[in-house]
């Protein structure tokens, strides 16, 4: 699909196609969608217009390559659409802002610019997500399997709930909370590590309400903030927006943080989240419980504890 954009047409310039989502990251679940960024010279939000554009192409020329396009539509950032009556695809557009500088790496000199351009005007964070796309993988591929492993964990779980349609931040906060975990637990390195991972992250969930979750430059969990991660420095990454310090919880993204994915938790799914919080807790309590009538259970069979989840509704 991007191959036919690139080729037929010839309105933006396309700098380079960016891989994304949790496939990119390493983090998918079996049939994962998937997600793509087209980073494109001299465009700036909003991406209406060029959205527009690419869609056309894709409806008038995907049946010429012999591609089935079924279910296509326009959101404020993306095309979305099925291909060959399989696959969800969500394809993303962003400007592209890199200035070649000694030392950084193209993903590190776009996420510095991007992050320029969000601070004069935080509001409108939002709009540059995309244009983040390349930290967040790299923030994601740079953690351990042990950490990964652990957030595909937490994203099965997740879909056992069947919570329906929920904004991208919530499932990213959870995301964030079993990197943390990871991060935490991991060097304890004996069996029933993976579990107690797990097993930390249904606690975190159940106080989210009182946590505050960051991650430094070099992707490592702050256990204890300070004001020195207040002050502007030579990267943004290093700093906790003002707007943002004096919350009593957020959970920052690694690679913006003018973006707390909390808010997608507490203020856009407020009827979600207490549910959440309840199967934490059943899911807390039911492994003390399984764990202990279940001698030598390890991380291989944590396919028989989810059996007991089958057919809960909160």
């Amino acid at each position: 699909m991007v191959e036919i954009i690139k080729t037929e047409q010839q309105k933006y310039g396309i700098d380079r196609v960016i891989p994304s989502g949790s496939i990119a990251k390493g983090t998918s679940l079996e049939m994962s969608d998937f997600d793509c960024v087209l980073i494109i010279n001299l465009i700036s939000p909003p991406y209406k217009n060029v959205l527009v554009h690419f869609k056309n192409i894709l409806i008038m020329k995907a049946a010429e390559h012999g591609i089935e396009l079924s279910k296509v539509r326009l959101t404020q950032f993306s095309i979305q659409f099925t291909l060959d009556a399989e696959f969800e695809v969500d394809l993303l557009v962003a400007g592209n802002l890199v200035v070649p500088e000694e030392g950084l790496s193209v993903a590190e000199v776009q996420q510095k610019a991007v992050l320029d351009l969000i601070l004069r005007k935080p509001e409108d964070f939002y709009y540059f997500s995309s244009a983040l796309c390349e930290s967040q993988v790299e923030f994601m591929v740079g953690q351990t399997e042990f950490a990964r492993s652990l957030v595909r964990l937490v994203k099965y779980w997740l879909k056992q709930l069947n919570l329906g349609p929920y904004r991208s931040g919530f499932k990213g906060t959870l995301e964030l909370l079993a990197v943390r975990a990871a991060q935490v637990k991991e060097n304890q390195n004996d069996s029933s590590t993976f579990r107690k991972a797990f097993r930390c992250v249904m606690w975190d969930i159940m106080h989210l309400s009182n946590f505050k979750v960051y991650f430094n430059e070099g992707g490592h969990f702050v256990k204890k903030l300070n004001s020195k991660l207040c002050k502007p420095r030579s990267s943004y990454r290093r700093i906790i927006p003002e707007g943002i310090r004096f919350r009593d919880k957020f959970v920052l993204d690694p690679a913006n943080p003018f973006n707390d994915l909390a808010v997608d938790v507490f203020e856009f799914s407020p009827e979600l989240y207490p549910k959440l919080c309840k199967f934490a807790n059943y899911t807390y309590r039911k492994m003390d419980s399984f764990y202990a009538t279940t001698p030598g259970v390890g991380q291989a069979d944590i396919a028989s504890f989810f059996q007991q989840f089958r057919n809960i509704e909160f």
